[in-house]
């Protein structure tokens, strides 16, 4: 429910220095701002805004948990970040977008996988009581278990309200930088800067060796006959390259590959 909308449209005086002041209803509030406070809902301007309980029921709609319930029916339209345009506003519960969602379950694939934490199929209360009750190699790596389910659902609501709102479409890798450079700062914030702005460093903490594997889809053209290709993985533009070949029978099946580096190699020469 509602608790109170406040006035803090002091002139001269920063919103974090006023004393608020309540307001009698939304009527006051929102006479002739409809319009600003539609375009605050994107998550930086709040002072259109009311107080938020977030309800415990996982079931509960996106729009019911941005209090005030009637106002966000007629101002907030469920977004779904996978892009399934057939998703309507029933559909689009608590746990789809923080957990049982495709895009949710991309980026938890990326932080609890690592340490083999279970997420797939699972609600977002078991996921969050897995991540916390889980024991680290040593403490750092404990305080970071603590604190990435809350950035990463942070980060699922941000988001998805940068899209509806601002048009940014969704992205992982995107996702995975401000939740990785927010667990950095965090950490840094506690432990004088042990930790780097980069998911390898996070996974150090953990004493782990982990393998972040980037895949490139490229395309390559069939050589003339005669003619060898060479394909690089674009080390070239410092000088050096490198080359591979897969061997296949008569009916494409691989037989072997191999890649090794040809050394120093010369634009144009």
């Amino acid at each position: 429910m509602l608790l109170t909308i406040y006035n803090s449209d002091v002139h001269g005086v920063s919103p974090y220095m006023q004393t608020s002041k309540p307001l009698s209803g939304f009527t006051q509030r929102l006479k002739g701002k409809q319009g600003q406070f539609r375009g605050n809902l994107s998550g930086k301007c709040v002072k259109y805004t009311g107080q938020t309980i977030i309800s415990p029921d996982p079931n509960l709609r996106i729009i019911e948990v941005a209090i005030p319930i009637l106002m966000a029916r007629d101002k907030c339209i469920p977004y779904n970040a996978d892009g399934d345009e057939s998703m309507t506003k029933q559909d689009e519960t608590v746990e789809h977008l923080f957990s049982s969602g495709d895009y949710a379950q991309k980026i938890w694939n990326i932080f609890a996988d690592f340490i083999d934490i279970m997420h797939r199929n699972t609600s977002l209360r078991t996921l969050f009581h897995n991540i916390w009750n889980y024991r680290g190699k040593n403490n750092i790596a404990t305080f970071i278990l603590h604190i990435i389910p809350p950035i990463i659902t942070w980060e699922l609501w941000r988001s998805r309200c940068n899209h509806k709102y601002v048009g940014e479409k969704p992205s992982i890798g995107r996702s995975k930088s401000f939740i990785t450079f927010n667990i950095s700062q965090i950490v840094n914030s506690y432990l004088k800067n042990i930790c780097g702005n980069k998911w390898e460093d996070i996974c150090r903490l953990f004493e782990l060796s982990i393998y972040d594997v980037n895949i490139i889809r490229v395309h390559s053209l069939k050589p003339p006959i005669l003619f060898v290709k060479l394909n690089s993985d674009g080390s070239y533009a410092n000088g050096n390259c490198g080359g591979g070949c897969a061997v296949r029978d008569n009916i494409g099946k691989l037989i072997m590959a191999f890649a090794l580096p040809l050394g120093s190699f010369f634009l144009g020469s």
